[in-house]
């Protein structure tokens, strides 16, 4: 199901030289998202990518054709790479080959679809990559304020863990330091 308040916060960036195609598909995906970037060839795309992150407007995700004059979009994925290694990043493309696919997995292509690229699923790709992308964020940001507060909290209390018979397992900084004990000493000894 296409959830679309979730892609109306999204920015993207589409990259396609076929004019016909661009222009269809950035008719579909104005109507969906926040802000759609449009781009006809690697080259412009990779300046527009650029610009924007200089301007502090966050690109969500990328969607390019592979075959572009001026710069492909494997090659777009690859400098992309280099300035951000885990924007999600759809390939769409008539060609099936080997070394295509190869080359996309190799610089972390998010999806590879295939021309004619079914508008809904390319929506419900762009909603599936960004939604892991966004959940996993949250999850890395929810890590960091954890760990800040137990640093917090190893800093004013004493935390002490034991093992079910009662031996120490664990002592924090402050414990040590008031007991008087060094950390060898105080792991394995009864709690009392």
């Amino acid at each position: 199901m296409i959830n679309q308040n979730f892609l109306k916060i999204l920015n993207v960036l589409y990259v396609e030289d076929d004019k016909n195609i661009r222009t269809q598909f950035s008719f579909i995906l104005d109507k969906l998202f926040n802000k759609v970037v449009i781009a006809k060839n690697g080259k412009e795309a990779l300046e527009k990518f650029i610009n924007n992150k200089d301007e502090n407007f966050d690109i969500n995700v990328v969607v390019s054709d592979i075959n572009m004059p001026e710069m492909g979009g494997l090659e777009l994925l690859e400098k992309i790479r280099e300035i951000c290694n885990d924007i999600p990043f759809i390939i769409t493309t008539a060609h099936t080959q080997t070394d295509f696919l190869l080359r996309a997995i190799k610089h972390n292509a998010t999806d590879y679809l295939i021309k004619p690229v079914d508008s809904k699923r390319l929506i419900k790709q762009v909603q599936k990559v960004c939604q892991n992308k966004y959940h996993e964020d949250i999850k890395k940001e929810s890590l960091k304020e954890l760990e800040l507060l137990t640093d917090a909290i190893n800093e004013v209390a004493l935390v002490v863990k034991t093992d079910l018979n009662g031996k120490i397992t664990f002592a924090n900084k402050s414990l040590i330091k008031i007991s008087g004990y060094n950390k060898k000493e105080i792991i394995g000894q009864p709690y009392n």
